[in-house]
């Protein structure tokens, strides 16, 4: 694993987050899932966009139309693409584990720091540059939906590192605090 510590450009502002514990910044719930935007939301979501969302100037960007990598046949920009720039939460633990899934493609290391629970989130996410992710599979999930507190998804993801193909097969623990999901941690299988 390699460490990424190029700072961040200036005028990139921090990005702010429902998921975040500590952001003051997040105001008013418009409809499920929707989040009120501030000056420094907007300006953290155009530095997303740009690729410096971590910190990081070698964060990986999509093509507008881009399938999802989640592995839907929806565009990035339908599916996964509002949960990392903040402007829908997640309202199922799979629709969580899909974005996360795409935050470790884009390597959007803020997405995924504020989408792990607190009592088990790590200070860092160290990317690998030799790492290629190549597909998500949903095996099952339980039970996961908008009424329940924890849940479960077994997943299979695909890649590739100095162009030998690998498997990470996981049964992952979501919790809900407040009304959003975050990740707890996860089974190797």
């Amino acid at each position: 694993d390699q460490m990424h510590d190029t700072p961040r450009p200036s005028f990139c502002a921090p990005i702010y987050s429902p998921y975040h514990p500590n952001s003051s910044l997040i105001t008013t719930r418009q409809a499920p899932g929707k989040i009120a935007l501030s000056r420094l939301e907007e300006a953290s979501k155009a530095c997303n966009m740009l690729g410096y969302a971590n910190g990081d100037s070698t964060m990986k960007q999509h093509a507008p139309q881009e399938s999802c990598p989640c592995g839907t046949t929806q565009p990035y920009e339908a599916c996964c693409g509002p949960y990392l720039s903040g402007e829908l939460v997640a309202g199922t633990a799979e629709q969580l584990m899909r974005s996360r899934y795409c935050g470790f493609v884009y390597r959007n290391e803020d997405y995924l720091l504020t989408t792990w629970h607190p009592q088990t989130r790590p200070s860092r996410v160290r990317f690998d540059e030799r790492q290629h992710w190549l597909g998500l599979s949903i095996r099952e999930t339980h039970p996961g939906s908008d009424d329940d507190r924890e849940a479960f998804v077994e997943f299979i993801a695909r890649f590739k590192v100095n162009g030998k193909g690998h498997r990470l097969h996981e049964n992952s623990r979501f919790k809900k605090i407040d009304g959003i999901w975050y990740y707890v941690n996860g089974e190797f299988l």
